[in-house]
């Protein structure tokens, strides 16, 4: 007997078999389990790709430990976050966030992420003022003070003399009927409801005639030529049967044309108003 026989490696009828080394008799590997050519006990893990940042030249077996340089956004909070990225080249986006809360003014259907700090609410309070007025008398009117908003107000059956963007204003009811309206606009530029006060007048004591002024032709066609008397400057406007001011205008003393070829056919409010001495209200007729 030989004094280096191996008793894993002959039978009894003196055939090799696969010893634990992972080679035969013949030194060939019979263990390769990924078919490359490299013996399984002499693989070496780690990454074979050569253009990757660790390329490992003694790895036989790509570990899947690979590492790329990848341009992208790495801000986790982005929404296009690239968990891959190596390096930050500016491009993170932040519009997928938005006010997701439904009851917020300035709810976002289109987001896909929630930022609270974006949303704002409006809500709706009552216009506080005299819903019994006397006509051709200035009524004050209020409605609760957000910082940072603008109010909008409309009349109809009226005239708004002062505090028009603010919270509260002065009108001037000429028609026994009247509607206030107020809309919120925040500083977020969101829209709050239309909040309304309907108003019924009755005549008062005091004479509309302390300002006077003529106006002619009445019925009118194209133009109407009114004459302020006594005052430097008058506001002058038209209303329509609604209390809409259709036209307004600065005049003169004396003589000055107003053009009404634009308006239709019907019967118009004239309002001469001066600050100091009152105001005159006059029926003008237009038929073209």
């Amino acid at each position: 007997m030989a004094c280096n026989y191996d008793a894993e490696a002959l039978l009894n009828d003196g055939s090799c078999v696969a010893p634990a080394s992972g080679y035969d008799c013949d030194g060939n590997c019979i263990a390769d389990a990924d078919a490359d050519g490299v013996c399984d006990m002499e693989e070496v893990g780690g990454c074979t790709d050569m253009g990757a940042n660790n390329f490992d030249p003694s790895a036989t077996d790509n570990n899947g430990t690979c590492t790329y340089d990848l341009d992208g956004c790495m801000d986790a909070d982005a929404c296009n976050f690239n968990y891959q990225a190596t390096a930050e080249d500016g491009s993170c986006d932040y519009a997928c966030y938005g006010c997701m809360n439904q009851n917020a003014c300035n709810f976002n259907a289109e987001a896909t992420m929630h930022d609270y700090t974006a949303c704002s609410y409006l809500f709706a309070y009552e216009i506080n003022g005299d819903v019994e007025v006397d006509l051709n008398q200035e009524v004050s009117y209020e409605y609760t003070w957000t910082a940072g908003s603008e109010y909008n107000w409309t009349v109809e059956g009226g005239l708004i003399v002062q505090g028009q963007g603010s919270s509260q204003v002065v009108v001037v009811w000429l028609l026994d009927e009247g509607l206030l309206t107020v809309q919120e606009v925040n500083g977020d530029g969101c829209e709050g409801d239309v909040v309304s006060l309907i108003v019924s007048g009755t005549a008062s004591d005091i004479s509309e005639e302390t300002v006077g002024f003529t106006a002619f032709p009445n019925p009118a066609n194209d133009v109407v030529v009114v004459n302020a008397n006594g005052f430097e400057a008058h506001a002058f406007q038209v209303l329509d049967a609604a209390g809409r001011v259709v036209i307004s205008e600065r005049l003169v003393a004396g003589r000055n044309t107003i053009h009404v070829a634009h308006l239709a056919n019907g019967t118009y409010r004239m309002v001469l108003m001066n600050q100091e001495d009152g105001r005159t209200v006059k029926q003008l007729v237009i038929a073209h």
